[in-house]
């Protein structure tokens, strides 16, 4: 059950089964906007598309490159689940949309695991090209060229290609884009790299080039370390820096940014390791504390997207047979579309690069009812674009989130093909383009404070998912996009929580194992002190037209003592006052609910009865730390944070809780008042027809530690 090793790309196919057949031509003719879904009359289980896929090219595409994976990932899951199994699929289309005369729409594939009442759902891109022939044993075609060929220029290495790529992008963006995606004015960094080409490559700093009255262009690199150290400045090297550096000495995907660059004629680079002293602890701290200023002030972002450390490198080939396209190559011709592809030929197919998430195929059939012919070409792809750009190696490290975040123009360089990503759209090389996913800087209006609110919780759980080569630098990396956040509502997050969600961001629960110890000085209530993945608002408690949510714990104040510079330094001390409804629990995890995320909690002597139901308890729970005594009944204080009511459900109130230990200390002063103290230990979510928390819960005012 692998996956195919390379694009497939069939001169001549068998025109598809009739269902597949349909299911193209939906795709072609009709007009599905985007966000609406259109369910599509296909194959009725795994086994009658096993048995069609021997003659249909279409349903082998899809069953290799959707189908198989996910039955793979079910047989892992459940025992009784095999390859041979018959099991329910459903796909439905949506987002079509006609970009250069090819058909998109995303596919959408349900697998119903019925006797287990589970269901998995996959994601695919799915691309229609139709070309007019002469006859129906006529195989030639101007289809995409990169469908074919992995290249969108006839001429050229696979390198220059993605460089005229990404010259006819960044032209395009910096003259049709406005301000949407032009780089924010801010404070430069303290050094960069001069990367012109009648220059030495040296370090230079940035306070000398703008005293010469220059405009300081520069792009940034976003990469990872991995587990051998890059090439780095020191307190012993930084002076030769200064002079020069050789460029043969550098890794390669340094060397693969700084070609790049020249081509774009952006004339400094900006690249971590070179332009931070590294073995200078002050230095490194307050330069980390500006990333928001370094990447938002950025002309572009190039991404080793794919790389698994320094020397894996921007492009397929190493750099030393990439010749800088000259200006007659990089000329953009504003008379054509932008970002398009041109049409292939059989020489090409050469260049095809390996990806074993695509499969390619094509087939001629008359179109409708006349007597025209056409060649038909159909390229599937696993995944939407930008969950493939989510999935990359490069999105698992934690520094690099502020970088997705805060850049403005970013250009992802993958072993299939380069993204282009900015403000106002996301387009491949493969022909594919999308509007932006998240707002632009417009300002402090009401809407955008409520955009970057409501985009939080995605940041955080993303975050917590990623891996650091230094554990310590988990509290350090959130720095850019805290300071984004402030800038962009005109509140200070609160050690990984914002003031206008306060309630919602407390709710954050772990959703997998420990790795590590929290964060230095995190106090229990961040999910700094967590080293594990994490949910925020898990259970649910969004606005919605049928459901009514109310926040009931509420900030009162809060202090927090930094070492050094906020964020980028060690934690002091922190205070934080709540006030909301608190009430005593007996709890402890139903042992049998142990294979579920997050399991059960029995609450107050509540005995498991399968007899019930299949899933007898009613209040998921998850301690903070995986390691705790969980399985051991005991007493707690609880702090209601959130309460809902889906006004047309069944057991319709919720009611989302913190799990609170009193500590040592009585009591603590703030501001002259004593308060309780208490130390979250873990949340959980009640469920049911009745508000078993609010009736009878006292109010109160405690401090968090």
């Amino acid at each position: 059950m692998s996956k195919m090793g390379s694009i497939n790309v069939a001169k001549v196919a068998e025109k598809p089964c009739d269902l597949c057949s349909d299911l193209i031509n939906s795709i072609v003719h009709s007009t599905i906007l985007e966000g609406n879904r259109k369910c599509n009359t296909w194959h009725r289980n795994t086994r009658e598309i096993s048995d069609s896929a021997a003659s249909c090219r279409s349903c082998t595409a899809i069953l290799v490159t959707l189908l198989e994976p996910t039955i793979l990932e079910a047989s892992e899951r459940f025992s009784d689940i095999t390859r041979e199994s018959s099991m329910p699929v459903s796909v439905s289309t949506s987002s079509l949309d006609v970009i250069d005369n090819v058909g998109w729409a995303s596919l959408n594939l349900v697998l119903d695991i019925d006797r287990h009442s589970f269901e998995y759902r996959v994601d695919g891109n799915l691309g229609v090209s139709v070309q007019h022939v002469s006859s129906t044993h006529d195989h030639r075609h101007s289809h995409p060229r990169f469908w074919t060929s992995g290249k969108t220029h006839e001429v050229g290495t696979l390198a220059e290609d993605r460089i005229l790529c990404t010259k006819t992008w960044l032209d395009f963006c910096e003259t049709s884009h406005g301000n949407e995606c032009r780089p924010s004015e801010r404070r430069l960094p303290k050094r960069l790299l001069d990367t012109r080409p009648t220059h030495p490559l040296r370090l230079v700093a940035s306070e000398d080039i703008e005293r010469r009255g220059e405009r300081v262009r520069y792009a940034t690199l976003s990469y990872s370390w991995g587990a051998s150290l890059p090439f780095k400045t020191t307190t012993a090297s930084e002076t030769d820096h200064v002079v020069g550096i050789r460029e043969d000495l550098l890794p390669r995907t340094f060397r693969h940014a700084i070609k790049l660059v020249r081509a774009l004629a952006i004339p400094y680079l900006w690249i971590d390791s070179l332009c931070i002293v590294q073995d200078d602890p002050l230095e490194w701290q307050s330069e980390a504390s500006y990333m928001e200023d370094y990447y938002s002030g950025s002309t572009l972002t190039v991404a080793a997207t794919d790389a698994l450390d320094s020397n894996g490198g921007c492009f397929p080939e190493d750099d030393d047979g990439i010749e800088l396209p000259g200006p007659a190559s990089c000329r953009t011709d504003r008379s054509k579309v932008p970002f398009q592809s041109g049409p292939s030929t059989s020489e090409e197919r050469q260049y095809r690069p390996s990806n074993p998430n695509v499969q390619v195929f094509s087939y001629n059939c008359q179109i409708g009812d006349t007597n025209t012919v056409g060649n038909v070409m159909v390229r599937l792809q696993y995944s939407h674009p930008r969950s493939i750009r989510r999935r990359a190696h490069l999105s698992t490290r934690g520094w690099v989130l502020q970088e997705q975040v805060l850049s403005h123009r970013t250009v992802h360089c993958m072993k299939s093909e380069t993204y282009w990503e900015c403000r106002c759209i996301l387009a491949t090389q493969s022909n594919q383009r999308y509007g932006p996913v998240r707002g632009s800087d417009v300002g402090h209006s009401e809407h955008s404070k409520a955009h970057f609110t409501s985009m939080w919780p995605e940041w955080v759980e993303d975050y917590s998912r990623r891996d650091f080569t230094m554990p310590s630098d988990r509290l350090r990396a959130f720095a850019g996009i805290s300071s984004y956040y402030q800038r962009n509502t005109i509140q200070e997050p609160i050690l990984g929580l914002t003031p206008r969600a306060f309630a919602r961001d407390l709710s954050w629960a772990r959703a997998g194992p420990n790795r590590g110890p929290g964060v230095s000085g995190a106090p229990s209530w961040t999910w700094f002190s967590c080293h594990a993945p994490v949910w925020v608002d898990h259970w649910g408690c969004g606005d919605g037209d049928e459901i009514q949510t109310k926040d009931w714990t509420s900030l009162v104040s809060f202090r927090i003592r930094w070492k050094g510079s906020r964020m980028t330094s060690d934690i002091a001390s922190c205070t934080l006052v709540v006030r909301g409804p608190m009430k005593e629990f007996a709890l402890c995890t139903a042992p049998e609910s142990k294979g579920y995320n997050p399991p059960y909690l029995l609450v107050d002597g509540q005995r498991t009865d399968f007899a019930t139901s299949r899933v007898p308890w009613d209040c998921p729970g998850q301690f903070d730390q995986d390691d705790y005594p969980s399985c051991v009944k005991a007493t707690y204080t609880c702090l209601l944070l959130r309460s809902k009511i889906a006004r047309r459900r069944r057991d319709s109130n919720r009611e989302v809780f913190l799990i609170l230990r009193r500590e040592a200390a009585s009591s603590l002063t703030v501001d002259g008042t004593d308060y309780p103290v208490f130390r979250r230990v873990g949340i959980a979510s009640m469920r049911g027809n009745e508000r078993r928390f609010v009736h009878g819960a006292e109010e109160a005012t405690i401090i968090l530690h």
